[in-house]
């Protein structure tokens, strides 16, 4: 498949799997075809590079994107606390212990 990446007047990005009428889209600036989906995700084009764009810094958006999802998190602290590693946490621990009673594994 073939990508074709635009810069909307804002900056941000648009990617289309067709080429775009520039006259439908003013404002629009056609910055080329590729061949696997460009990575853009949170970035604005200005004076010619991409540059981060979103509304939170880029760290924590990468790191949002990084990080384990909360049940595996709370899965890992559950198997601590009941492997003695950790203490057992009263509302944490019984709530999901409680849980994994109620839906065990097959």
């Amino acid at each position: 498949m073939t990508y074709h990446l635009y810069a909307k007047p804002d900056g941000y990005p648009d990617i289309a799997v067709s080429k775009l009428d520039l006259s439908i889209f003013p404002g629009y600036e056609y910055l080329g075809e590729h061949e696997t989906l460009p990575n853009v995700v949170g970035k604005k084009y200005r004076n010619g590079v991409w540059v981060w764009g979103g509304a939170e810094p880029e760290y924590e958006f990468k790191r949002r994107k990084a990080y384990p999802r909360p049940q595996e998190l709370f899965d890992a602290l559950w198997q601590a606390m009941d492997a003695g590693i950790l203490p057992k946490v009263a509302g944490f621990y019984d709530k999901i212990d409680e849980v994994k009673k109620r839906f065990p594994e097959e």
